[in-house]
């Protein structure tokens, strides 16, 4: 199956997208460098996300364009959007989470967020957005949507 891909977002104070996340790629257990073929790819592998901070109008949009460039493209089965470390949305970052959701649909990609933080889940609640997104517990219950 395949090691999956985590891409750590950092927090940053300078204003600049770019520099709000690392383009630092890091695994979970593996001590292998992953390489990634830009030709066939396989349909089972599976990307995991982990922003951390506030999403909102600056950070939200170049989470969403990643999500096009990356998700999209690269089709996995399975992305996993792990909200650990983010502890607040704003309806600019609502909306970019939206407009990922969508763009990984039309490819077949199926998007789980996972470990929402009480403010947040609040707000996924009063929103109803879970009725939109796949919403689990834990990263192992995301996990288990692939198999």
């Amino acid at each position: 199956m395949g090691v999956p891909r985590l891409l750590k977002f950092w927090r940053s104070t300078v204003l600049f997208p770019e520099f709000i996340f690392s383009p630092v790629i890091k695994r979970r257990n593996s001590c292998r460098e992953i390489t990634q073929a830009q030709g066939n790819r396989k349909a089972s592998h599976r990307i995991v996300i982990q922003p951390q901070g506030v999403l909102n109008r600056c950070n939200g949009a170049f989470l969403q364009q990643w999500i096009v460039n990356n998700v999209v493209l690269d089709a996995p089965a399975l992305c996993v959007l792990d909200m650990t470390h983010i502890n607040g949305v704003d309806s600019s970052g609502l909306f970019s989470l939206i407009a990922g959701l969508k763009a990984a649909r039309k490819q077949q990609c199926h998007i789980v967020i996972c470990n929402l933080q009480s403010p947040v889940k609040t707000l996924f609640e009063v929103a109803q957005l879970e009725e939109m997104f796949d919403i689990e517990e834990s990263y192992e219950a995301a996990l288990e949507k692939l198999a």
